[in-house]
This record gives structure tokens, C-alpha cells and sequence, in this order.
């Protein structure tokens, strides 16, 4: 089980021991028995509870007309107790830059267009799966050197696709990407796409793409019990390939180099459906030109991501965004994926 650095801390256990008191006096003032018939649980000892009576103002007996007044204030504390660990977790997850999954089962349908594509310089005759699949961090508009708005998505990612070349031959192949680059309208169908289900989560589940936060994990369960069902139905099976190569990737220690750049899936409209790269060097420090085959589902990668980047972004906010990738793709692989799947298995 995946645990945070802050649930070893002396803060959060001192908590979590509170809680348990807390829980076996509420038990206490539940029952009609007297502290001796009470079941201790939890390392909890007598003296813990007649410690809490006496802190507290709360009567010894429990056979008092106000009991319910006494269970609703127990409640309470415990409440603000939990709420306390919530934002303990949720601030360490926050801090290791675990924003958002996002997963787009289909690359081509959002582009509205079905583009098998070429691979070792044959055509691809089924594309069976073109997923895009990011660790998000952060989404922003911007405008090109005309004017025209453009939206990003920027994370470690990879553009995960299934195909053949040949009849029931199936090939796997994955590519780095860090960067989605579309025109706002693009953007905009794809959040706004019809909802999987007619149900109010904290999370984008839709016919074209997921987004889930991380700080979903740490929602109540009654919240987290319809989530995980649509997640786990809907996204998470059905793309847990797309997932397992992402985290393989993430633990990959050359992944995502900063010296290589940007590698950018663009719907641009003068570098549509392009894989756009910027140089890229072998563990060697030589130019890696295995990375500029031709793709499934992609029309062609060319080496020109600097033109439009330059465009859109500052080169010390790009510097930035790389150095930030590395952070993400270590605390994904060191923690954030056995984080989802054990909430999501």
C-alpha cells in the first residue's frame, strides 16, 4: 500500500490516535454498559478515555438524558480530526507536483478525421488504439504569431497506439510527448464533449477524454465510491495498457530529459496531427534519428517545435515546464501510480 512521507510523521500518527480515543468514547456513550464491559481497541487504554472525559467536560456516566448532544460533539471532533489528515495528504501530493491524469482513449476523434498513417515506411492497415495518456501540468491559452488562440496541455505524456502492417499482426508503440497543442475550439469540444455519465464528480469523464485530479483520492468515500465505479469502468480498464506504459516510462531514468525539449502532438492548423520534436540525443549524446520514423496515427514528426514554441511561450518559462517534467514523471513512477491503482485497481 502506497503511503505518503506526512502518514509517518509524528503530527499524523498523533492525530490518527486521537481519532481512535475519540472513537472508543463515542462507543462508550453509545452502548449502556460501564468503561470495564467496553472492548478496547486500537493500543486505546482506559486512561486514554477517562483522560478525554476529563479534558473535555464530559459526564462519566452514560446513562444521561443529553447522550445524543454528547455523540454529535464526538462526531464533530472526529470529523475535524479526518478533515485535519485530508489536508495533510492532500498538501504532500499537491508538493509533488501530482496535479491531474489525463487520458484521451483516441487521438483521431478528436481530430475528427481517421488517419492510420505509416510505420517503417508501410501503411498502416488497423490503428486499433492511438491513446494519448498525461501526468497534467497545467493547461493554458495562448495565441500564435497571427493571432489565432491556441490551448496547451503540458505534462509528461505518452502517445501510446496498436496497429498493423500486416493482416492480424499487431505492433505496440510508444513516444514521449510533453506537450498538446490545439486550436481553442478543439479544446473546447474536447472538455465539453457529452459526459459518460449523468453524475456530478470532481473529474472530466466524457466521450472523448478523461482528466482526473489527484487530490480525488482523498474526497470522502461516499464521493470516491461513484467515482472509482465510473473511472474504473469507463477509463481505467479499458486504457490500463496505455497506464502500465506510462508508469514503465516514468521509471525510465533518461525519459523525458530536458535536453531533449519538447516533443509536441500538434492539431495546429499548419502543423496538423504533426509530432512536432525538437533535437533529440541518444544516451550517447549523438543525434537519435530512430525517433523521427514515421508513426501510426500521426501525418509526419518534424524537427521544428521551436518555431511555434517560440510563439506561444517565453524560452525561460519552457526551461521551466522541463525541469518541472522531470519532477512529475519521479514522483509518478516513486508513488503517484501505485497511489492510483490501489484507489482505483
Amino acid at each position: 500500500m502506497a503511503r505518503l512521507d506526512v502518514e509517518d510523521s509524528e503530527e499524523y500518527k498523533k492525530i490518527q490516535q486521537e481519532i481512535k480515543i475519540l472513537r472508543q468514547l463515542k462507543a462508550y456513550y453509545e452502548g449502556g454498559g460501564t468503561f470495564y464491559d467496553l472492548e478496547l481497541k486500537d493500543g486505546v487504554k482506559l486512561r486514554d478515555l477517562m483522560s478525554r472525559i476529563s479534558d473535555l467536560g464530559f459526564p462519566r456516566s452514560n446513562k444521561i438524558p443529553n447522550k445524543q448532544e454528547v455523540i454529535e460533539r464526538l462526531n464533530e471532533m472526529i470529523a475535524d480530526y479526518e478533515k485535519q489528515l485530508k489536508e495533510m495528504r492532500t498538501k504532500e501530493i499537491k508538493e509533488r507536483h501530482l496535479d491531474s491524469l489525463l487520458i484521451i482513449p483516441s487521438w483521431n476523434r478528436v481530430l475528427k478525421r481517421r488517419f492510420n498513417g505509416f510505420y517503417l515506411n508501410r501503411p498502416v492497415l488497423d490503428l486499433r488504439r492511438d491513446t494519448i495518456v498525461m501526468l497534467t501540468a497545467g493547461t493554458a491559452e495562448v495565441v500564435d504569431f497571427y493571432g489565432d488562440p491556441l490551448s496547451i496541455i503540458a505534462g509528461p505524456g505518452i502517445f501510446y497506439t496498436e496497429f498493423s502492417i500486416e493482416p492480424g499482426k499487431y505492433l505496440t508503440n510508444i513516444r514521449e510527448i510533453n506537450m498538446i497543442l490545439m486550436p481553442q475550439e478543439h479544446f473546447e469540444r474536447l472538455i465539453n464533449a457529452p459526459p459518460i455519465v449523468n453524475a456530478k464528480i470532481d473529474a472530466t469523464v466524457n466521450e472523448l477524454m478523461c482528466m482526473m485530479p489527484f487530490h480525488i483520492i482523498e474526497a470522502p468515500y461516499s464521493v470516491q465510491a461513484l467515482t472509482r465505479g465510473i473511472v474504473s469502468r469507463n477509463v481505467f480498464h479499458p486504457n490500463k495498457p496505455a497506464l502500465e506504459h506510462l508508469w514503465r516510462t516514468c521509471k525510465d531514468k533518461h525519459s523525458f530529459d530536458p535536453r531533449n525539449g519538447f516533443s509536441i502532438l500538434s492539431a495546429h492548423p499548419h502543423f496538423y496531427n504533426r509530432l512536432l520534436l525538437t533535437k533529440r540525443n541518444n544516451q550517447k549524446g549523438l543525434e537519435d534519428r530512430s525517433y523521427h520514423l514515421a508513426s501510426a496515427g500521426i501525418a509526419a514528426i518534424l524537427d521544428n517545435a521551436e518555431k511555434i514554441l517560440n510563439e506561444i511561450m517565453p524560452p525561460e518559462h519552457q526551461k521551466e515546464l522541463l525541469e518541472k517534467f522531470v519532477k512529475i514523471k519521479e514522483e509518478y513512477a516513486k508513488i503517484g501510480h501505485e497511489l492510483l491503482t490501489n484507489w482505483a485497481p
